[in-house]
């Protein structure tokens, strides 16, 4: 018997499930251009009583993980210590985009409530604002700290434009501690 020689061919046909690449099968994340900011409150000194709410653009449908948690619908996190969080948003594509953000830590207060701001709601509020007394804008209760601590915003935008107290302002030094009271979180156990 003779050796024979042949040329052979071979034409590879790569399978579907291979999967073949094509200009639809682009990454669909490419075109996105997800931001994410966050609104902060710090957290007050020793305490987990910060949080950060994000906010993504640049698609829809988001979820939300801070520190590789699991992904949850709020873009809120509280109970938060002073540190520095990743916080990652997935849209509905499941795209996502990731930023640092960081809870500062707050000094403790520097303005007592129990020294400069009760004398102050006592004195000149309670008389509208109190459960007995008048309704006041419209109907704020100020009966109790948490009450009051409710309301800070509130009272403090109306004190300092003027508006409160009914017949009469706050001094310089009133108005300043309550303004620097409110910047600190509105404390009440102080």
């Amino acid at each position: 018997m003779r050796a024979s020689m042949y040329a052979v061919s071979l034409l590879f046909t790569a399978p579907l499930w291979l999967g073949a690449c094509s200009e639809d099968d682009a990454d669909p994340c490419a075109s996105r251009n997800i931001s994410l900011t966050a609104s902060i409150t710090n957290a007050h000194e020793g305490e987990n009583d910060g949080s950060l709410t994000a906010n993504a653009s640049g698609s829809a449908g988001f979820t939300f993980s801070i520190d590789g948690s699991n992904f949850q619908t709020s873009p809120t996190f509280s109970g938060l210590a002073a540190g520095t969080y990743t916080v990652t948003a997935k849209d509905g594509e499941t795209c996502t985009a990731s930023q640092q953000f960081t809870v500062d830590e707050l000094a403790d207060s520097q303005v007592s409530y129990d020294a400069q701001i009760r004398p102050i709601i006592e004195d000149v509020c309670w008389s509208c604002h109190k459960q007995a007394g008048q309704p006041g804008f419209p109907h704020a209760d100020l009966s109790t700290d948490d009450k009051v601590k409710a309301n800070a915003s509130r009272i403090n935008t109306e004190v300092q434009a003027g508006r409160m107290p009914k017949g009469g302002s706050l001094s310089s030094a009133e108005k300043a501690a309550i303004a620097a009271w409110v910047a600190e979180g509105a404390p009440v156990n102080n």
